[in-house]
């Protein structure tokens, strides 16, 4: 999970702290905090869970215990976020209210293991979203529960749909939810690769200030 608290601006100089926890008995937990460097104010804070994979099977596994053990000597007891993050993200279908299909990799978007990195999930997941949405709302946290890998010859469609009234939503000015969906086009079975829920808040309308 990644949550915004106010955002950073051009010029700054950002510093980032992150280190790594047990998380149940297979899973490590790794965690961030981005802030100013000259004022120390908190920009993002973030979390996520990583476990081991089995290559052959290409399916969780349990981690050996001597890596368990070798990571351990690193692990720091304090957590970023505290919040319970068990809540189920739905499963989008075809009724979804926005659909972007035809989404192709790059050979720019693999990371070391030749699999889609991160940032272009959260990429392809943001370009469902309505861009008159986008001119005046900015993100405030986001949620991924990653299922499968995607390579450079899946064609990925991205499916989004609104929690809430999106005009009432932008007329009372609070939090706004979308329940995304990234799944790989054209599988028989509609493999799902991510599952998301973003939580959007209304823009502050900055002065500019001008001479006469």
């Amino acid at each position: 999970m990644l949550k915004i608290v106010p955002q950073g601006h051009r010029g700054e100089v950002i510093e980032i702290e992150t280190w790594i926890a047990a998380s149940g008995r297979n899973g490590i937990r790794r965690d961030w905090v981005l802030r100013d460097l000259a004022s120390g104010v908190v920009f993002a804070v973030a979390t996520s869970t990583l476990v081991a994979m089995n290559k052959q099977t290409r399916r969780v596994s349990k981690m050996p215990e001597e890596v368990r053990d070798e990571l351990s000597t690193f692990f720091c007891e304090k957590q970023v976020l505290k919040e319970n993050f068990k809540e189920r993200i739905e499963k989008l279908n075809d009724k979804a209210k926005y659909v972007t299909s035809d989404l192709k990799p790059m050979w720019s978007d693999l990371d070391v293991n030749y699999h889609v990195n991160n940032v272009k999930y959260v990429k392809w997941i943001l370009e469902t979203v309505p861009e008159g949405f986008l001119k005046d709302h900015q993100i405030s946290s986001m949620i991924l529960e990653y299922k499968r890998e995607c390579t450079s010859c899946d064609i990925v469609r991205s499916l989004c749909e609104p929690q809430e009234d999106e005009i009432l939503g932008c007329i009372n000015g609070a939090p706004f939810k979308y329940t995304h969906l990234l799944q790989i086009q054209g599988d028989t079975k509609n493999a799902d690769v991510v599952r998301a829920r973003t939580l959007w808040k209304l823009k502050k309308m900055s002065t500019v200030p001008f001479s006469t």
